[in-house]
């Protein structure tokens, strides 16, 4: 509020007046004021010029946070922690109501996520705004993130019990938040599984309600294979319950009815580890 100069000016410049108004708004402040601080502090007021008007009216220095920087800085935020990849993925943030003044200095957005929050769907986001490192405002925002990915869907009709084929299945693009648990994403993860059930035209495939087709089945005589080092022995088993690739079932030996387990391979051969 003043310009000061003498042997004294460290002393004078450190005298509290009275608390500054808020950011941006202004308050009056008049010489009788200031002489009656300087005699508080102990000091002669005769030996003391006060030059200038009378009163003055003091603004105290602020910040405009615009609706505008706030939302930009939480979808800067989101970007930087979400799991998902940017291309994939869709943010809406809702611009906040009103600007924030805050005061003048360097300013920060610090941003907390709830833990819980899958960055799936609507979400609450808290924010601190800092200047010089100091907190000012706490405010809080909403977003909706909205994640796409690609699903297979049925082409056609696939009967219940049929493999499913490539000319089958094609691809299509679903929000993730949409489509139900086990729905598949790759071709990988159909083609050569049978229908559980039938799935119509335009349907979205689940891994649910698809499974390997059975390569062995009950009482069925099975090529048995047992590998140890160089050592690779051939033998034929009964098997004792169907079998899809990949499942451990029991067989027995033909001639002494020893029972065993093994792992059943694509082409129907058990493997005896």
């Amino acid at each position: 509020v003043a310009e000061i100069e003498g042997v004294n000016a460290e002393i004078l410049a450190g005298i509290e007046l009275t608390p500054a108004a808020l950011p941006g708004a202004s308050k009056p402040l008049n010489a009788a004021l200031v002489e009656a601080r300087l005699r508080h502090a102990g000091l002669d007021t005769g030996e003391i010029a006060i030059k200038g008007a009378s009163r003055v009216l003091a603004t105290t220095l602020y910040a405009e946070i615009s609706k505008q920087m706030i939302a930009q800085s939480l979808y800067a935020h989101i970007l930087e922690t979400m799991p998902w990849e940017s291309q994939e993925t869709e943010i809406d943030i809702p611009v906040p109501l009103n600007d924030i003044t805050v005061p003048d200095g360097e300013i920060e957005f610090v941003w907390r996520t709830n833990p819980q929050f899958r960055y799936l769907g609507s979400g609450a986001f808290r924010g601190s705004i800092l200047v010089d490192g100091v907190e000012q405002r706490s405010i809080l925002c909403k977003a909706n993130i909205e994640v796409y990915t690609n699903v297979v869907v049925a082409r056609r009709d696939i009967p219940r019990g049929r493999p499913i084929g490539v000319a089958d299945v094609e691809m299509r693009t679903e929000a993730l938040s949409r489509i139900p648990e086990g729905t598949a994403t790759g071709f990988e993860q159909v083609i050569g599984f049978m229908t559980r059930k039938t799935i119509f035209p335009g349907q979205i495939v689940s891994t649910r309600n698809i499974e390997l087709p059975r390569v062995v089945r009950r009482n069925q005589l099975v090529a048995v294979e047992m590998t140890s080092g160089s050592l690779n022995i051939q033998s034929r088993a009964k098997a004792l319950s169907d079998g899809r690739m990949g499942d451990t079932i029991l067989c027995a030996n033909i001639n002494s009815g020893e029972v065993f387990q093994g792992v059943v391979r694509a082409d129907g051969v058990i493997e005896v580890h």
